[in-house]
């Protein structure tokens, strides 16, 4: 029997498909270790057909096929359900608003924090084993260090509003339950992108580590960053009678937040 024929569109999609099962075998920042002879030999696609598609661009058929298998992960769905995140704060949400039995100031604000903490637990669990926040870290990696690619960083902006608009909802049920409101001059578009931008430099700093460095580690360093940033973006809204103090939560270490995890 002869090999099984291919469009070029049926080789494309066969190539990355296989490339993406074998990222998911290598780990989840392992798109720079998937090689196009291997996806070749897995996919059943001519060598041939596989050039052709690859082949006769600006990069060599390697680049073009990691270019476009970075941009065909990238180019899904935002990574993280936001049902896990809302989960693992709902408890604190709850308790927060509790009608019978209102919470303190005080109270408030330490609920506050014990809430940034989880959120920041749950999204570095999540981001360091999750196959395509690897291959989005990967993606910020090489266009921080001077990769051309206009593809991705188009890719990675298209990525990032997503995720933002995903989040948008979530940031603002969390502002509402401690009766806070972004001071003069945020948006919700700036809460995000400093919240995104710490969460990458952690990721990536712990990837980047020795390996010593553990996840438990990384999230109290991540939500010692989101509690400094939840006090500089956000003041008490008059609104409230009640409402959690984000200034005092300024003095709260990464090690007293490792200390409670």
């Amino acid at each position: 029997m002869g090999k099984r024929k291919f469009t070029a569109e049926q080789a494309r999609d066969a190539l990355l498909a296989t490339g993406f099962e074998m990222l998911q075998s290598v780990g989840p920042a392992g798109v720079a270790t998937v090689s196009l002879a291997e996806a070749i030999n897995r996919s059943g696609v001519p060598r041939p057909s596989a050039y052709r598609v690859f082949g006769g661009g600006e990069l060599e058929p390697q680049g073009a096929f990691q270019e476009q298998l970075v941009l065909k992960v990238i180019e899904l769905e935002p990574g993280m359900d936001m049902s896990v995140l809302r989960r693992a704060v709902d408890p604190y949400l709850v308790r927060a608003n509790a009608p019978d039995d209102p919470p303190s100031a005080d109270q408030l604000t330490d609920l506050l924090v014990e809430t940034v903490r989880v959120s920041a637990d749950a999204i570095i669990d999540f981001m360091m084993c999750d196959t395509k926040s690897g291959v989005y870290l990967s993606a910020m990696a090489l266009v921080r260090t001077g990769t051309d690619s206009e593809r991705i960083e188009r890719a990675i902006a298209d990525h990032r509003n997503r995720v933002a608009a995903s989040y948008q909802g979530y940031y603002r049920d969390l502002l509402s339950a401690f009766g806070l409101r972004l001071r003069a001059g945020w948006s919700d578009t700036d809460l995000f992108t400093v919240f995104n931008d710490a969460t990458v430099g952690a990721v990536l700093a712990a990837k980047a580590s020795s390996g010593d460095e553990s996840s438990s580690t990384t999230s109290s360093w991540l939500a010692a960053t989101f509690v400094a940033l939840t006090a500089l973006a956000t003041e008490p809204d008059p609104r409230r009678v009640v409402s959690a103090d984000p200034l005092a939560m300024m003095s709260i270490s990464p090690g007293e937040l490792l200390a409670t995890a």
